[in-house]
């Protein structure tokens, strides 16, 4: 049996060994946890340099003009005319005459050429009418809708927004 001095002397070691090895080990977590919180923020600088670095797009006066005008014409046309140029762009061009061309989901003949002509009068859309012989006495006419010349670049950056995807 350990006497009371030898006792209090294992208990004391016992306590200072129990504080020490609490102690390093809490400075070995706690330098972990600040790397780690370290690499964090690293990685939110190089990625802030990379956006940062990354070239914006330079336009000329003309094409900041169709820009900001095509911008305001797609917020005008809403949903259901960003469909339709989105449409219009994978077929190039739509010829309606005496068969309807394809359309996409939900648009009927007339309300894809009201869509249309509304793209029409904001300057996005360019129509085509011609007319040719029918062998009849009326000859068939036919239009065809195209994007506009100079819009094909600036709706290819607008229309595909997150927003209108």
């Amino acid at each position: 049996m350990l006497s009371f001095g030898e006792a209090i002397e294992s208990g004391a070691i016992g306590l200072g060994l129990s504080l020490a090895g609490t102690y390093l080990y809490s400075r070995r977590k706690g330098a972990e946890a600040l790397d780690i919180q370290l690499q964090e923020d690293l990685d939110k600088a190089r990625q802030s340099i990379t956006e940062l670095s990354k070239p914006k797009p330079t336009r000329t006066n003309a094409e900041q003009y169709r820009y900001d005008e095509a911008k305001a014409a797609i917020v005008r046309i809403e949903e259901p005319g960003v469909r339709m140029l989105i449409h219009l762009q994978k077929h190039g061009a739509l010829k309606f005459n005496g068969f309807t061309p394809p359309l996409p989901t939900g648009f009927g003949k007339q309300s894809a050429i009201s869509a249309l002509e509304h793209c029409v009068k904001l300057g996005l859309v360019t129509p085509e009418t011609t007319s040719r012989p029918s062998g009849g006495v009326q000859p068939i006419v036919e239009t065809t809708y195209r994007i506009a010349p100079g819009m094909q670049g600036v709706l290819d950056e607008l229309l595909y927004l997150p927003e209108h995807s």
